[in-house]
């Protein structure tokens, strides 16, 4: 049987409210979808380019740093074959100046040989009174005293040139010898 009338207030469910569209919004709806992919695509096209370029940098700062290495690799090589060769010379400089080497090519070559008995010449420190008297040769007025001072003059201007000569041979040894 039924239920007695009892009085409800009207309730209504809530839905949206619905509008009737014709054709335009859905040209517009496909309008901004078709936009929005083109903006995702050039999106996606900007940032692949920019990782293809970042890509190529990297490649091409790989193969410049590459040829750096090799670069540096062939240098240092010529470096210590350069420094291996200087060390070569220096040993080669001291076999060269041993006295002993020197002393046989003086020996072969030069027909040198060490000197057996040495004399030493006792020059005067200050010349002799008498060498500065001049015979007089025009006149005739010069005695024989006079005469053999001037022998003793030539005699002494040879010896000064002989001590000269040994002298500067001396030194040209002692040159040789402190220039090892």
């Amino acid at each position: 049987m039924g239920h007695p009338a009892t009085a409800r207030p009207h309730v209504r469910a809530k839905t949206p409210r619905l509008a009737l569209v014709r054709g335009r919004t859905a040209k517009v709806r496909r309008h901004v979808s078709a936009r929005a992919a083109r903006d995702l695509c050039t999106f996606f096209v900007l940032v692949f380019s920019a990782l293809c370029v970042f890509g190529l940098g990297r490649v091409a700062l790989s193969a410049r740093a590459f040829d750096d290495a090799l670069a540096t690799g062939h240098l240092e090589k010529a470096i210590k074959a350069e420094r291996l060769e200087g060390d070569l010379l220096e040993v080669d400089k001291s076999a060269l100046a041993t006295p002993s080497r020197i002393e046989s090519i003086a020996g072969v070559t030069m027909q040198m040989a060490e000197a057996g008995d040495v004399c030493y010449l006792a020059m005067p420190c200050e010349p002799d009174a008498s060498a500065g008297m001049e015979p007089d040769i025009v006149s005739g007025a010069g005695d024989v005293s006079e005469r053999t001072s001037g022998v003793n003059r030539i005699v002494q201007a040879v010896k000064g040139l002989a001590s000269s000569e040994v002298q500067s041979l001396l030194l040209g040894d002692v040159g040789l010898a402190s220039s090892k």
